[in-house]
């Protein structure tokens, strides 16, 4: 998928997926599936950006940090997937992907480029 698509656009892609059309979608709504990206995108920036969100789940990001990017994603995914309305496996790869856009930036970079992430996805919703 990365070969045809960023990975923002493969991350939209992995979540926006509609899956077997024998089943109900995740969250058993089928619009639903549009705007999960951009729900992780404002978990990210809440749980990086917001000093009064996430309180917990970022000091045991801190723990977590020496031990490994598998780890991090993991705890990244279990603290944003209750808020988003889906299964924490369910996001795992759009969280590695965002994750891996943002990494090497600082910590007020990665911000922007969240900020500047949701703005690009609610505009191309906007448009359609």
């Amino acid at each position: 998928m990365l070969e045809h698509g960023t990975p923002e656009d493969v991350a939209a892609s992995w979540l926006g997926s509609l899956g077997p059309s024998d089943t109900a979608p995740y969250g058993g709504v089928k619009a639903a599936g549009a705007s999960f990206y951009e729900n992780l995108l404002r978990e990210l920036q809440r749980l990086f950006c917001d000093p009064d969100a996430y309180v917990e789940e970022r000091s045991q990001l801190q723990k977590a940090s020496g031990t490994g990017q598998l780890m991090i994603v993991g705890v990244v995914c279990t603290a944003i997937a209750p808020h988003i309305g889906a299964a924490a496996a369910f996001i795992g790869p759009a969280v590695a992907l965002t994750l891996a856009l943002l990494s090497n930036a600082g910590k007020a970079t990665a911000c922007q480029q969240l900020n500047e992430m949701l703005a690009r996805r609610e505009s191309a919703q906007s448009q359609e």
